[in-house]
């Protein structure tokens, strides 16, 4: 009974380990999308970008060790930096140091452009990290503004790829309306797509960031999760895993060696014959031999090995063999 309560607990243990790794966090990809045009400095606005700035590279220290970051800045035109795998300390600041070097120079705001360049990016890191969270963050404070060579031939996005990030937030800095961008992003997003607005307080709603992305991984993680990491599913499988042992257990009661050994006992002046109930153990297997640690030690027993009596099913009756 031991040997098989002991495998039944080994067995559990396997299983609750594979359930850890399966359950260990893969990461999350982010890519963050950066206004730039004029109006980031005050030019027709409020100068949010030191705030910006500082509040990216505050966040950025606070990603996980295998997350990925994308950082593109966008205004008439759109750039792309090299994705960066935030394995340590260096890692975060050449991301850092991106952001840092960053001016708000563009004339235009060129979203159609952007929403493309974005589409095709996450497509490409989707297809590495298919199984792996993927965010998209777009930091601007103006709506639609493409520059007057392009007005007249505008780029129709729903002609290219879906874009397959999970989540995507827009970053409003001056509360206007963002609904036609949002609706524009949604239309080729197979994820959610919210505005979040930082006009009135721009330190705080950066903050808040923070604390979206807890919740983005948490809500990914429990939509995501295998079968087997089903709190039903675990339920049951540790509820199967007691009552099998409760039913070998009740199985395994019903086996107790029974009989009556002889033995001549050699202690004495007399040889005699001497016997011993191997019921009174009641216990399915009972060794006798030289050891106190036998269920019936005898002393004059020369070999090292005991003689084990055990109580087997033996065509529906119980046996001792």
């Amino acid at each position: 009974m031991k040997s098989i309560i002991f495998k039944l607990t080994a067995v559990l243990y396997v299983i609750v380990f594979s359930m850890t790794l399966f359950a260990a966090d893969k990461g999350k990809d982010i890519i963050v999308v950066l206004d730039t045009s004029q109006s980031m400095i005050g030019k027709g606005g409020s100068n949010v970008m030191p705030i910006v700035k500082e509040s990216l590279k505050a966040e950025i220290e606070k990603f996980n060790v295998g997350d990925t970051l994308t950082f593109m800045t966008f205004d008439t035109d759109v750039k792309s930096y090299d994705t960066v795998t935030l394995n340590d300390a260096n890692d975060k600041d050449i991301v850092k140091k991106y952001v840092a070097q960053v001016e708000a120079g563009g004339w235009w705001t060129f979203t159609d452009n952007m929403i493309r360049a974005v589409v095709d990016k996450a497509a490409q890191i989707k297809s590495l990290n298919p199984d792996r969270l993927q965010i998209v963050l777009v930091f601007t404070d103006a709506l639609d503004d493409p520059p007057p060579s392009e007005k007249g031939k505008r780029i129709k996005i729903t002609d290219y790829a879906e874009l397959q990030s999970d989540y995507v937030y827009i970053v409003n800095f001056n509360n206007s309306n963002m609904s036609a961008l949002q609706n524009k992003i949604q239309t080729v997003s197979t994820g959610n797509v919210e505005v979040i607005n930082a006009g009135d307080n721009p330190e705080a709603a950066l903050d808040g960031i923070g604390n979206k992305i807890d919740d983005m991984e948490t809500d990914y993680a429990r939509k995501n999760r295998p079968f087997f990491l089903n709190p039903f599913f675990i339920a049951a499988l540790l509820t199967a895993i007691v009552l099998a042992v409760l039913l070998y257990m009740m199985r395994a009661a019903r086996y107790k060696v029974a009989g009556v050994i002889k033995y001549r006992n050699l202690d004495k002046v007399r040889v005699e014959w001497e016997e011993t109930d191997l019921g009174r153990f009641l216990r399915k297997r009972v060794a006798v031999g030289k050891s106190p640690t036998f269920e019936h030690y005898l002393r004059d027993y020369d070999d090292a090995k005991p003689v084990v009596f055990e109580a087997v099913n033996f065509r529906g009756n119980i046996k001792v063999e």
